[in-house]
């Protein structure tokens, strides 16, 4: 039953050597195709500014006195426009009809 351990310690030091290989190669093909597209690259047309944004630094800004609301001149602000909520139905089309004009329901005239 030992030779089994054995085995398996013996594939499992295997297979992470053959990990770390291939591993290994991936990433250094990786780094030559980099090397490839960058040489391959053309130089941009065009100069890049590196010199920092100017700050314009911020005045204080002056603190005016606000007058009275009354003493403010000029026209009054008109009223806003108030629209009427819309109904279901006109008002002074129909009159309502009184409880007393209706006519008797079924249920309750005792024909059901």
């Amino acid at each position: 039953m030992n030779w089994v351990l054995l085995i398996g310690a013996a594939w499992l030091a295997v297979a992470v050597f053959v990990g770390a290989l291939v591993g290994r190669g991936i990433r250094l093909a990786d780094r030559k195709q980099e090397e490839a597209f960058a040489a391959e690259a053309p130089v941009p047309n065009f100069v890049v500014d590196t010199t920092p944004p100017v700050v314009a630094e911020a005045a204080e800004p002056a603190v005016a006195e606000t007058p009275a609301a009354d003493a403010i001149p000029g026209p009054a602000k008109p009223d806003r426009a108030r629209h009427a909520i819309p109904q279901s139905r006109q008002s002074g089309v129909r009159a309502p009809v009184r409880a007393s004009e209706r006519t008797p329901s079924q249920r309750e005239s005792g024909l059901s």
